[in-house]
């Protein structure tokens, strides 16, 4: 069963202001995965701490702590939505409601109606992917980037505003230096995420004058019989690479390079 549970979002939703820890973070995950978007989102839906438990690998007794812990906490979070084509922002709560079920280890919540609509009867404009593959990720910044990266898994590129990403992540002063954001946040979620997801992740910084306005990520996906190597033969970027083999990758995008790297058997800077 957790093989075929897949997280389906509004990309209004996913690209929605947040904080969430990772207990929230995953119990909001589980129980979005447990809908068909393809419909009414259910008045209510049941979590126990045995799914918990075997999605995420912990044991029993821990994971209803867990999801005790994250309901409770839920209950009080909010989410910012910035619509910029009809110049509105909007605030709404993520539950409306929550069940404790004494002796059984079960939860049960209800998703507020204006989160519902997000989740719901999507036909259009929304991002997919399976729980699974971040079942692994320890931090919910990883599990956030992800979100964001899967919605361009066409195209394997994504440019973000700086800006735009301490206000997604909802950081407020916190990493208020770009060097303190690269160096524990952007980077370490990179990191996870290129050794606990099938995604091989690169990026680099846009600089107006000396100044970082974005950062610009190209990603591709890792075949799942290509196991990563911990100890990687060569470390170089892909203008590196480039500029190594110019007419091997003369008109060829950043992620054809990247592809045709891991095929050479080469490591990413």
């Amino acid at each position: 069963m957790k093989n075929n549970l897949t997280v389906t979002k509004s990309n209004w939703l996913v690209e929605a202001s947040y904080k969430l820890n990772l207990e929230e973070q995953r119990l909001i995950l589980f129980c979005i995965a447990k809908i068909d978007s393809r419909y009414d989102v259910q008045e209510e839906i049941s979590l126990t701490a045995v799914e918990y438990a075997e999605m995420f690998k912990i044991d029993k007794t821990n994971a209803y702590r867990q999801i005790v812990a994250a309901t409770t906490s839920l209950y009080d979070r909010d989410i910012k939505l910035h619509d910029e084509i009809n110049k509105k922002r909007s605030r709404m709560r993520w539950i409306s409601s929550v069940d404790y079920h004494y002796g059984e280890g079960k939860v049960t919540l209800c998703f507020s109606r204006r989160v519902s609509a997000y989740l719901g009867k999507l036909k259009h404009r929304f991002t997919s992917y399976k729980l699974q593959q971040v079942s692994d990720l320890k931090s919910s910044y990883s599990i956030r980037l992800f979100e964001l990266l899967q919605q361009f898994n066409k195209t394997g590129e994504r440019s973000i505003e700086v800006k735009w990403l301490r206000e997604y992540l909802d950081l407020g002063n916190k990493y208020s230096k770009f060097s303190d954001l690269r160096k524990w946040l952007i980077e370490p979620s990179i990191e996870e995420l290129n050794t606990k997801t099938n995604l091989i992740i690169n990026y680099t910084t846009i600089k107006h004058g000396c100044r970082v306005n974005a950062i610009k990520f190209t990603f591709l996906e890792n075949s799942p019989k290509v196991k990563k190597k911990s100890s990687p033969k060569k470390l170089i970027t892909p203008e590196e690479y480039a500029a190594i083999h110019p007419k091997k990758t003369l008109g060829k995008t950043t992620k054809e390079v990247i592809y045709m790297m891991q095929n050479d058997d080469l490591n990413i800077k």
